[in-house]
């Protein structure tokens, strides 16, 4: 596997393992908040916006050992839907940090009741969703640098291919230039291609 590949791997294993502690930390928070009677914006977007990592990530993940041209590990479809996962975990870390300077700026240690464990669960919130977007963002922006530079070495169909492949070099350079002839092929034989020198 291409070094492109074992990053991609590692970026979305490592946001999905966040994801999943963020499912269940939220899913927590939730219950304390319901239990004290309150309820803020935050949960829910927090709980969609892991779940919906949770569930995309996987698919896009095992798309790789399914086929290497697979929809789900195109380039055009991690920069799509990967720049919609940051976006959404950026918003979710500030309403944790909002939420957390207004009602615990005094930090978490001198409250009463269920207050600390809301307290520090928010915390957590907090880190887990800006470590997310980080993450995501980082490398959606990485895609989109090696797919323009693969762009501009002659590979023109970079947008279809598989993001694990990334940068692509000149691999594919006479057939994406037009080089490529495709001859007549004779009765019962295959169609021949041959490439005419650059010129």
């Amino acid at each position: 596997m291409a070094f492109f590949g074992v990053f991609r791997w590692f970026i979305l294993t490592l946001v999905l393992m966040l994801a999943i502690s963020t499912l269940g930390v939220a899913g927590h928070f939730t219950h304390l908040l319901y239990r004290s009677g309150e309820y803020i914006p935050l949960e829910g977007l927090v709980l969609a916006t892991a779940a919906l990592t949770v569930l995309t990530l996987p698919i896009m993940l095992l798309s790789d050992l399914i086929a290497r041209r697979a929809y789900f590990s195109r380039v055009n479809w991690d920069l799509l839907w990967l720049f919609m996962l940051w976006a959404l975990w950026l918003p979710s870390a500030a309403l944790a940090s909002h939420y957390r300077l207004d009602r615990f700026s005094g930090g978490c240690i001198f409250l009463s009741f269920s207050g600390p464990k809301i307290c520090r669960e928010l915390r957590a919130i907090e880190g887990i969703s800006y470590a997310s977007w980080i993450l995501l963002m980082l490398y959606t922006f990485a895609v989109f640098g090696s797919a323009i530079v693969s762009h501009s070495r002659g590979h023109r169909g970079v947008w279809q291919s598989a993001s694990r492949g990334l940068p692509y070099t000149s691999e594919f350079g006479d057939r994406q230039r037009g080089n490529v002839v495709t001859t007549s092929p004779t009765a019962g034989s295959p169609p021949m291609t041959e490439t005419q020198p650059a010129a």
